[in-house]
């Protein structure tokens, strides 16, 4: 009996301590204060998207691409027509001073040209236009070059030894890079040496 008297006043007092903790949150609740953004999140029906953070965004903090912005710069185009025994690699250097950009004048061409080593007169290419323009101003007699040809050769041909051969590269040497590669097609220019006749073909 005691024991059942004990358990009735422990619920009694559990009871008591609920409804005053109970009592103390209600007064507290009371003491807050709504907020604009408290009631956008009470209200179910409220849309709460990113369309306000989006506008803040844009306004106080623009949005900056990391991406690098490239502007290409297209070549202007221009016309050469092709001269007599002329080559790519000839046309090349002619344009850009480099005969090992005849790649890409054989590639820009394919439409006009069926075989890059036969050249038919009078045909038109197109060429992008060099930053810089070429020009080269060698002296001496001109000397077209032919397959088998070498400096030494040539020099023989023209000055009746091969020891000029020295000359001829010095002369040329915008268009010779190798003296040990000519190449046939090519027109390079003989120099006056004293003492030494020049062939005039």
């Amino acid at each position: 009996m005691k024991f059942i008297l004990f358990l009735l006043m422990l619920s009694f007092v559990v009871s008591c301590s609920q409804k005053s903790t109970t009592s103390e949150v209600d007064e507290s609740d009371t003491a807050i204060e709504l907020t604009d953004s408290d009631e956008l999140l009470d209200d179910e029906n409220a849309d709460v998207t990113d369309e306000n953070t989006e506008e803040l965004v844009s306004e106080e903090t623009p949005v900056q691409s990391n991406e690098e912005i490239v502007i290409e710069d297209v070549a202007e185009q221009k016309e050469y027509t092709v001269q007599k025994n002329d080559t790519l690699m000839m046309i090349s250097f002619k344009i850009y001073g480099d005969y090992s950009k005849w790649k890409e004048l054989s590639d820009l061409n394919q439409n006009v040209i069926s075989d890059s080593k036969k050249l038919s007169a009078g045909t038109v290419l197109k060429y992008n236009a060099p930053t810089e323009s070429f020009s080269w101003t060698p002296e001496g007699n001109p000397y077209l070059i032919k397959s088998g040809d070498t400096l030494g050769k040539i020099s023989f041909a023209t000055y009746g030894a091969n020891k000029f051969w020295r000359n001829i590269w010095e002369n040329n040497k915008p268009l010779i890079k190798d003296p040990n590669k000519i190449y046939a097609g090519f027109t390079i220019f003989t120099p006056e040496i004293e003492g030494r006749d020049v062939a005039t073909k």
